[in-house]
């Protein structure tokens, strides 16, 4: 979206900022920060509600003794990342570029996926794969 904002305004008017606004090293860039703040800012929101509503880490007693200090450690973080991604993608890229919308299908697929696989564990309070 900001690119089309960017490249109407280098198109509208001679500065050299709406120019470099456009280059992909800086939309890059823009688009790590964003991700950034989106995960800084959600992050805190989404842990107090997954403890809110019990959604933790089940660890088995026969998996790793390193693994135990994960027990009670609130899983499905991965929404957060989900949503930083896909929020940055769509600030910052042409949309209607064959490839971004593949990245985009593909990275909400894995997310569903990682999602399912979250839910399943934490419905059965176990730590086996379900898939």
């Amino acid at each position: 979206m900001l690119y089309y904002i960017f490249n109407y305004f280098n198109n509208t008017s001679s500065s050299y900022l709406f120019s470099i606004l456009q280059q992909p090293i800086f939309r890059a860039i823009g688009a790590a920060l964003i991700s950034f703040l989106v995960c800084f800012v959600v992050c805190p929101y989404i842990i107090k509600k997954l403890n809110k509503f019990n959604v933790i880490q089940t660890i088995r007693i026969d998996g790793p003794s390193t693994h135990l200090i994960k027990n009670g450690t609130p899983t499905m973080g991965g929404v957060v990342i989900l949503l930083a991604v896909i929020i940055s993608v769509f600030l910052w890229t042409k949309l209607n570029n064959k490839f971004i919308i593949c990245l985009i299908i593909g990275t909400v697929c894995f997310g569903l996926l990682g999602f399912y696989d979250d839910y399943l564990k934490f419905k059965k309070k176990s730590q086996q794969d379900f898939l």
